[in-house]
């Protein structure tokens, strides 16, 4: 017999099926990712029109069997449409790339509220920041950490020094950095600079309540979503294919 569940849900991506139908991919607060089945989604005057979108949080209602590998939807409420953002084209492309790492990362049914809600907030702190990659950034670090790979960013692996008068080594094997004085203990890593690694350290430890609000005394650099998805990708064994972040 079929069991009716409810949860809050970032609906990650939809697809059609059939003549009339979707199945949708959504990150549920109650039970995870999950493929649901959406009946009707493109008939004339559905209850799901509109609500599917990629980027809705929503709350749904669905008929869960544990036999069924796609669950049906039943009804859907729209908590956050996140409009806003969908207006700033590179808030906007860092808040879908949100979404693909977190349908690329994810295993299915393992629910986690505390991240679901970070998560949430996350989309939400894209809508008030005027940096968004800055939230794109901090979400990846806490990914990794959540993940079970957090980078030891706080000081140098060897001589425990904060800082660095020269290029820092940001060892991708194991999270760790390497001031210029034991750089050649780190075997293979990435260059940074001081500034660099003195942003990561803040950014790392920012509360996350206020990351739309992280000061612009920090410089910016593109340099970062390669690193931090370089460190991701190498540490899950495989390449993230994050298709959003080619329209900025």
């Amino acid at each position: 017999m079929a069991e009716i569940l409810k949860s809050p849900c970032i609906i990650l991506r939809s697809m059609r099926w059939q003549e009339s139908s979707k199945i949708v991919t959504v990150y549920a607060r109650e039970w995870g990712k999950t493929g649901l089945i959406a009946k009707g989604a493109f008939r004339p005057k559905s209850p799901f029109a509109g609500k599917l979108e990629s980027l809705n949080l929503a709350e749904v209602i669905i008929s869960h069997k544990d036999t069924r590998q796609l669950q049906i939807l039943t009804d859907i409420r729209i908590l956050h449409s996140f409009n806003h953002l969908r207006l700033q084209a590179d808030a906007l492309a860092y808040g879908l790339a949100i979404l693909e790492v977190l349908d690329q990362t994810l295993e299915e049914h393992q629910a986690d509220t505390v991240f679901f809600d970070f998560s949430a907030f996350m989309l939400q702190s894209l809508e008030r920041t005027k940096r968004p990659e800055v939230v794109f950034w901090y979400f990846i670090l806490k990914l990794s950490s959540f993940l079970g790979f957090r980078p030891q960013l706080q000081s140098c692996h060897s001589c425990q020094a904060t800082s660095s008068t020269g290029k820092a080594t940001f060892n991708l094997a194991n999270g760790s950095v390497f001031c210029a004085a034991c750089s050649s203990n780190s075997v293979g890593g990435v260059q940074i600079s001081n500034t660099e690694w003195q942003f990561l350290k803040h950014l790392q430890t920012f509360p996350h309540k206020k990351i739309a609000q992280f000061p612009d005394s920090f410089e910016s650099s593109h340099h970062y979503t390669t690193l931090l998805l370089d460190y991701l990708n190498l540490h899950l064994e495989k390449q993230l294919n994050l298709r959003s972040l080619e329209l900025l």
